[in-house]
């Protein structure tokens, strides 16, 4: 799989879906359509390109583009540092370095941005029932959770 411009900071599996999303330093999240997932899975043991793209075989392809942008960020780069499917509600929370936590839906669409805190996300979870979000970040040792 091929299409981030930077580092590769997270993968997640949709939970029920052939859809991987993966988050980058290139201010974006994208979401990949994998077309033999077992197959990809079992593949995985070798290098991580071999996984998706075997003998010449093509086994993903790009879905959607998730852009970050933050038009009041002193910096237009933002590095998506994490990411995490619902498996309640197919929706998808990204955390970037910008302090937001981004709520997508499966085709895209950002559905809501809540502030997490003062620095960068490094880590942003649903929890189970998939009502909140728990987000971690370098604001001092906070935890955040947040409503979906």
């Amino acid at each position: 799989m091929e299409g981030h411009q930077a580092t590769v900071y997270g993968v997640s599996w949709h939970p029920t879906k052939r859809i991987l999303a993966s988050s980058s330093g290139d201010s974006s999240a994208k979401l990949w359509q994998i077309g033999d997932a077992e197959k990809a899975t079992t593949e995985m043991q070798g290098a991580y390109k071999q996984a998706f793209q075997v003998s010449g075989e093509k086994r993903s392809s790009l879905l959607r583009n998730l852009p970050h942008i933050n038009a009041g960020a002193k910096s237009t780069q933002i590095d998506v540092t994490s990411l995490h499917w619902n498996s309640k509600k197919n929706m998808l929370v990204t955390g970037a370095s910008d302090g937001i936590a981004r709520v997508w839906d499966e085709n895209g669409n950002v559905q809501s941005q809540l502030k997490a805190g003062e620095g960068i996300v490094f880590a942003a979870k649903w929890n189970p029932s998939g009502t909140r979000i728990l987000t971690v970040g370098c604001d001092k040792g906070k935890l955040s959770v947040l409503p979906s």
